[in-house]
């Protein structure tokens, strides 16, 4: 049995109504105890510097209650992007679930 929860990002985040309300759901799963939070890039195509800042938050939050964050199916871009940011140093990528390591 997995000892992850996959939340499947569903739009690019550049949108403040998307992004806080996705942000929301996600700290909720923290606050209930979940450990490992594995966000799915599959339909994200960008992101903006707001959507950047509440991940970094959210990773904070988790490793606050030794969990972690995780992205699985990240685009070449959007790897590009976390890679120039540092971001991929934060956090660990997948390119499918099988490959997922808790």
């Amino acid at each position: 049995m997995a000892n992850y929860v996959i939340y499947k990002l569903r739009s690019d985040l550049n949108n403040y109504e998307i992004i806080q309300n996705i942000y929301e759901e996600i700290k909720e799963l923290i606050n209930k105890g979940n450990k490992h939070i594995v966000l799915d890039f599959e339909q994200v195509n960008s992101i903006n510097s707001s959507a950047i800042g509440k991940l970094l938050f959210l990773n904070n939050l988790i490793t606050s209650k030794n969990g972690k964050i995780s992205f699985i199916r990240v685009n070449d871009n959007l790897k590009k992007l976390f890679n120039i940011l540092l971001i991929d140093k934060l956090f660990d990528f997948y390119d499918k679930e099988s490959e997922i390591i808790d």
